[in-house]
């Protein structure tokens, strides 16, 4: 089968999770988030531990709970980031990752996401989330320029969890990964 490139382009890297999903990833990996491999200088997610740009996340090895909204631009950025979060969930590393739904869902990245014997959850997020900009004052403000819905996949995590921290925002699956076949319980 012929690899389509995802259409995940952007004018701007800079996505800041919204408020109300990093609500939910706290329930599920603790507050303050453990790790945050791809965010700004500023923190925004208020890990304990994060990695910007310049630190590049993809190359250092996470071992412990992560939240992954990683960078949408640019064909092959978010395919990496894809490739980094399955490296790190087989080897046990618990991950909340936030994919853009593209209807893309013949992509190696997208398949390889679910058919990874480590997923435990995923949900679905209703609506279009309202990613944060920065703005001159440094303040993050809601936009509403997101035109693709999200799709949260936990790792290694408690699908329990995972209910209780987006059930609110999303339709929430536990999943068993067994032979290329999920099964929603």
């Amino acid at each position: 089968m012929k690899k389509k490139p995802p259409r995940l382009t952007s004018q701007s890297n800079i996505w800041i999770t919204p408020e109300n999903v990093l609500e939910g990833a706290r329930v599920v990996l603790g507050n303050p988030i453990p790790l945050d491999p791809c965010t700004e200088t500023d923190n925004p997610t208020k890990a304990e531990l994060f990695y910007t740009e310049k630190q590049n996340g993809l190359n250092k090895k996470w071992g412990r709970p992560t939240w992954c909204n990683p960078p949408y631009s640019g064909i092959g950025i978010f395919e990496a980031w894809a490739a980094k979060v399955r490296k790190e969930a087989l080897r046990g590393c618990p991950v909340l990752f936030l994919m853009s739904v593209t209807n893309r869902v013949e992509t190696d990245y997208f398949r390889l996401s679910l058919m990874n014997e480590r997923l435990s959850a995923m949900s679905f997020l209703w609506g279009r989330q309202a990613f944060r900009k920065k703005e001159e004052s440094g303040q993050y403000e809601p936009k509403k320029e997101n035109n693709y819905a999200s799709l949260l996949l936990g790792f290694n995590v408690d699908a329990y969890l995972v209910h209780q921290g987006f059930g609110n925002i999303g339709s929430v699956m536990s999943t068993h990964v067994q032979t290329g076949v999920i099964h929603g319980k």
